[in-house]
């Protein structure tokens, strides 16, 4: 094991924290036996792991006394992976130094900086900053020999970070790949605050300089990782190729690596006759990246990390399992399935084997492992793709030509070749191209490890299909899978294969003896890092006992019911407290997932309803959320005072939550199937899951709108290339509103946005449009003092003296922003109108229509159908007057489609009338001598469809509109008569006078049935006007003359009002969902930001009444007219 580049040096992992340097050193020596008096003991150190764990790390050296002695290491570390037990640990010795690796013991207490060293290229982590002199005993490792003498830097922790410098290694590792381990050993060798404030000076020497350049990079990417880049006051580097090095020294080496004998860039393959062969070698960094979701190893890492790090006892009973050495060592036996119920312990289980697997395959050339840990929260890993691409990246960096076969799609798809909805067949071939290459070799041996298949939770169908083809079809003993998930029917009819074709299941319930034992040992193993003491025996065998007899074989209850003993430690009495504590606590973990509820229930002040919000919208939620998510999407508030406040709230919860780098997880996927379970819901939550969906989506868009604004980066053009141009401004204003690890991908707005389209073509054609209107407005071009308002006014049009009077009465877009319509009206004489609707294509910027509307007795009113296609208009007539009735008309061609004509049609003073979102129908209140009705009209058979009754005393306050989803109808009528007979009554109020009662009913748009009714309540000279938002969540009426209420149309409660300072004549909801634009009674109009409820912007463009407005479909323009003419903002 010993090489000349390590100079000798060997490092024991996972030592015991009750380990003395004297202990360590005594089994050294007894390992030497014979050999004792053969060897020096000339560099040795014992010191605490980098990894946050309470293990030990050992560096020490021999040196033979003989100069002439072979080997010139002592024999028991001469084999391949050494080992030794020493106080109940299994200790691992290496010469790599993968990882940090502290170089010397310094009192935790003292230490006031960290160092790390991290070297080059087919260096290595100790040996490249030591002096090699020939003679071991005046060798020194500068950073440790030295550093540790001086007055000033000896009580800093020292530290090098190794990795696979080798350049011939089979292999591949990018920079990134490299950069990204380091962080993560950074992260977990500085965990606690202290050590997280602790100044932080790292060394980097030739191609280790990149990695830390990167790394520093990174690290000021990621939010969990700020504490690094915070903390790290100096960087050296030496060597460091910043400028680039020598291209053809790269060449050579390449090509030493690829074709020693020199015939060219080769890499070997397989003929069809079996025989190698040589061809290009095709495969670049990009093809990897694409395929990357997540690197498995850290996965694994991760995991281990998050339990508490890998006990060897809760796994190594399966080595000597039946099923387990059968699968293992019979070539008939292809796949082992290992199922269980949750908390069994299955993926530690399955982390141990991956280490048995590697610790007895290290040597071998011809050794493959991949690897895959599903989880059910992470959208990212939950899915079969990921588990795919994870294995397939996981054998192409052990092997770097089977990278040849991502290659080829990449060079034919580009960015985005493993995405979209035929990732999975594409992923799927690669996957069998390259298990048919690594088989080939009839050495070759591959390990297929998928952990969770439950919790795959897209596409599992899929996964189980191709893992039960592979083992079905496939008669080679070359590739062996190992899989685990919980005891699903599901799972059980695709994996539960025969041994005839290579299937075998491992039932932890039928080797519930085994589990319970390795649960038992790992129970003595936790009460005694709780109670260390010698004095604690008897106490920890009675823990023991209870904690044994209560556990079921189950590790999760274990692990969960010692975190809550953890907290009772400097109680008083806490021993009494303890075991009564055990004695209450039941057995299982949905009895013990109930009880840890009841104790959240039975918290002090506001933190019971605090914390239920927490769970639920954590359950409901698809992925984990960071804090910062949290309060976004609930109503808790972090509070400068107290930054700390929200964590403590998510500790409340219980053991269901725990808190990593800022992000909330669930303890294990149990916990969350147990809140979501339907019975478990109800019982805890007071609302159903599609009320936490819709109130977490409510508050985003508060959010997000307090923050967001069109071109938040200030583009310079649509067609910007984002990915090259982008510089993102500092402060970013989108760091509140979204995830630091989000990517931005290149986009082009008109693709994104197609109303932009619409918005730039009536700009840049608005002289022609106005030019349509010569005859009766003037152009008054925007100043250019305007430009930056928050409000600009973009063109208005004054009517010129005429003979006749003439203006435009009103201006509205198509839903599809494609056409600009505007109402004409001149005065004939006293009561008598000509009106005509010009139709404006936008795109063509030129007249599409001109549609006469003809001689009227009354004004017209004007609408036209979601799609653009219709125009209906409106006649009305004075009472008793005959017959009225509504038009439609082609926008088209301008020709008359149909007229429904209503005879003694009283006379209406607003529209009455609207089309369905579909535009198939049309309804509208028919108030006649017959009777009173609502009628819906099939637009293309030109067919009554739907006739429903109405039964109003005051119909003459009656309006109605159809909500975005087209099944009901929206109605409101004013009760007069109650008003009355309040007015009468002398024993109310005084004030009760100038109020009046309006109510809005729903109406099915079928049968006429009642679905719901809300009583509003106004003053007098408030017109009872109403609309739903476009996407019809929202309610907003008049409930007095300057002030609109709100109402959630969804959860049926208030969501607030905006009190204007004038009285409101009309008001509109923007497409967007997002604005409210009022006209009021001096003319101006007001815009309102519905989520903030705050107003946005007060504007004037009109001297006369406004009698429309409109929002165009992008919500980008506002569109207003008036006698004065008409006017067009921009918002």
């Amino acid at each position: 094991m010993a090489t000349v580049k390590n100079c000798g040096v060997f490092r024991a992992q996972c030592i015991s924290h009750n380990t003395t340097k004297d202990g360590l050193k005594s089994k050294l020596d007894s390992l030497l036996g014979d050999e004792l008096e053969e060897f020096s003991l000339i560099h040795f150190q014992l010191v605490p792991a980098c990894n946050g764990s309470q293990a030990q790390v050992a560096i020490f050296r021999y040196h033979p006394r003989t100069a002439t002695r072979s080997p010139q290491i002592p024999s028991f570390l001469a084999t391949p992976e050494p080992w030794f037990h020493l106080d109940g640990n299994d200790v691992f010795i290496d010469t790599d130094f993968y990882g940090l690796t502290q170089l010397f013991p310094v009192n935790p207490n003292d230490v006031k900086i960290d160092i790390v060293a991290i070297s080059g290229l087919n260096s290595h982590a100790f040996g490249s900053w030591t002096s090699c002199s020939g003679v071991p005993e005046n060798d020194k490792m500068w950073l440790s020999d030295f550093i540790s003498k001086d007055e000033i830097l000896k009580d800093s922790r020292v530290m090098t970070f190794g990795y696979d410098t080798k350049y011939r290694s089979k292999k591949q590792m990018w920079i990134e790949d490299h950069g990204d381990s380091f962080l993560t050993e950074l992260d977990k060798a500085r965990k606690t605050p202290k050590e997280r404030d602790r100044p932080l000076v790292i060394i980097g020497h030739s191609f280790g300089g990149t990695i830390v350049t990167h790394a520093y990079v990174r690290s000021s990417e990621k939010t969990e990782l700020e504490h690094i880049y915070n903390s790290i006051t100096d960087i050296f580097l030496f060597g460091v190729p910043f400028q680039g090095i020598n291209l053809d020294d790269v060449r050579s080496m390449v090509e030493e690596i690829s074709d020693p004998t020199g015939q060219g860039e080769k890499m070997i393959d397989y003929g069809d006759d079996g025989n190698r062969v040589n061809r290009p070698y095709r495969f670049s960094h990009p093809a990897l990246r694409e395929l990357h979701i997540t690197d498995p190893r850290l996965d694994k890492e991760r995991i281990e990390s998050t339990k508490g790090g890998l006990f060897d006892d809760s796994y190594k009973w399966i080595l000597d399992n039946p099923d387990f050495k059968k699968w293992r060592n019979d070539d008939q036996y292809h796949i082992l399935w290992i199922s269980g119920d949750p908390g069994k312990g299955k993926t530690m289980l399955l982390c141990g084997i991956v280490n048995e697997l590697r610790r007895d395959n290290s040597a071998a050339d011809s050794f493959y492992l991949s690897y895959f840990f599903c989880q059910g929260t992470d959208v990212r890993i939950n899915n079969a793709t990921a588990v795919l691409r994870g294995l397939i990246f996981s054998l192409i960096l052990q092997d770097g030509s089977l990278g040849s076969h991502i290659q080829q799609v990449y060079d034919q798809v580009g960015q985005g070749a493993f995405e979209g909805i035929n990732s999975w067949f594409q992923l799927s071939k690669v996957f069998d191209a390259i298990l048919s290459d690594l088989i080939r070799e009839p050495t070759n041996t591959v390990y297929l490890v998928i952990d969770a298949l439950d919790e795959c939770v897209s596409d599992l169908e899929k996964l189980l299909d191709l893992i039960s083809k592979f083992v079905s079809t496939s008669s080679s003993p070359q590739i062996k899978w190992i899989v685990s998930s919980r005891n699903w029917s599901d799972i059980e009819r695709k994996l539960a294969l025969p041994a005839s074709i290579g299937g075998s299941r491992l039932s932890l319930e039928l080797n519930s003896s085994l589990v319970s034992r390795a649960v038992e040992a790992y129970i003595g193993d936790q009460v005694l890092k709780l109670w260390p003491s010698e004095r604690d025996e008897e106490f920890r065998n009675q823990v023991c006992k209870q904690l044994v007899e209560q556990a079921d074989g189950t590790f999760l209850w274990v692990s969960l019911v010692v975190k809550d003993l953890e907290e009772l430690q400097g109680t008083y009495q806490y021993k009494k407290t303890v075991l009564k504590k055990l004695r209450e606590i039941p057995s299982g973990l949905p009895q013990l997932y109930g009880l840890m509820m009841q104790k959240i229930k039975n918290l002090r002040g506001e933190n019971p309803r605090l914390c239920l919000i927490i769970l639920s919208t954590m359950a409901i939620a698809y992925r984990p959320l960071q804090l910062a998510e949290l309060t976004a999407l609930t109503e808790l508030e972090s509070d400068p005072a107290e930054p700390d406040m929200i964590d403590a709230l998510v500790k409340d919860c219980g053991s269901f939550l725990t808190v990593r780098q800022n992000t909330i997880y669930f303890v294990h996927q149990s916990a969350k199937d147990f809140l979501l379970e339907e019975n478990s819901f109800a019982a805890f939550f007071r609302r159903r899951p599609k009320y936490i969906h819709y109130s977490m989506f409510s508050y985003s868009l508060q959010v997000m709108s307090k923050s967001l604004r069109k071109n938040i980066y200030s583009l310079p053009r649509p067609d910007f290339e984002i990915n090259n141009d982008l510089r993102i401004p500092k402060p970013d204003p989108l760091a509140s509103v979204r995830p630091k690890q989000s990517m931005i991908r290149q986009q082009n707005w008109g693709e994104v946005s197609p109303w932009i389209n619409n918005t730039q073509a009536i700009q840049e054609n608005w002289d022609l449009c106005l030019q349509t209107f010569d005859e009766i407005i003037v152009c008054s071009r925007p100043r250019p003092g305007l430009e930056a308002q928050p409000v600009r006014i973009l063109g208005s049009r004054s009517s010129k003296p005429h003979e006749k009077s003439c203006f435009v009465t009103v201006v509205f877009f198509s839903p599809d922003g494609k056409l600009l319509a505007f109402q004409k009206r001149v005065r004939m004489g006293f009561d008598e109108f000509d009106e005509s609707c010009s139709l404006w294509d936008v795109g063509m910027g030129k007249l599409q229509a001109e549609i006469r509307l003809g001689k009227v007795h009354k004004p017209q009113e004007v609408i036209i159908s979601p799609d653009g296609r219709f125009i209906a208009s409106v006649s009305y007539f004075s009472i008793g007057g005959g017959s009225g009735g509504i038009a439609l008309w082609n926008t088209t061609t301008g020709a008359l489609h149909t007229e429904l004509v209503e005879t003694g049609w009283m006379f209406r003073n607003y529209i009455c009338v609207c089309f369905s979102p579909d535009s198939k129908f049309i309804a509208y209140f028919s108030q006649t001598y017959v009777g009173l009705a609502i009628k819906i009209w099939d637009i293309a058979t030109k067919s009554l469809h739907a006739k429903l009754s109405a039964d109003f005393s005051y119909p003459s306050q009656f309006t109605f509109i159809v909500p975005p989803d087209g099944k009901f109808l929206a109605l409101l009528k004013t009760n007069y008569k109650s008003l009355i007979d309040e007015a009468l009554d002398m024993s109310q109020p005084n004030d009760i006078i100038s109020r009046f009662h309006y109510t809005i009913q729903v109406l099915s748009t079928d049968k006429g049935a009642l679905l719901a009714e809300m009583v509003c309540h106004g003053t007098l000279g408030a017109k009872p006007a109403f609309a739903f938002s476009p996407d019809g969540r929202l309610l907003a009426y008049v409930s007095s003359p300057s002030i609109i209420k709100l109402w959630d149309a969804i959860m049926k409660i208030p969501r607030g009002e905006l009190k204007d300072s004038l009285q409101i004549e009309s008001f509109s909801i923007s497409p967007s969902n997002e604005l409210l634009a009022c006209c009021l009674s001096d003319h101006t109009i007001s815009l309102w930001n519905l989520a903030t409820e705050t107003l946005q912007a007060r504007f004037q463009d009109h001297s006369a009444s406004i009698s429309s407005i409109s929002f165009s479909p992008d919500s980008a323009l506002l569109a207003s007219s008036s006698k004065d003419g008409f006017s067009l903002a921009s918002l």
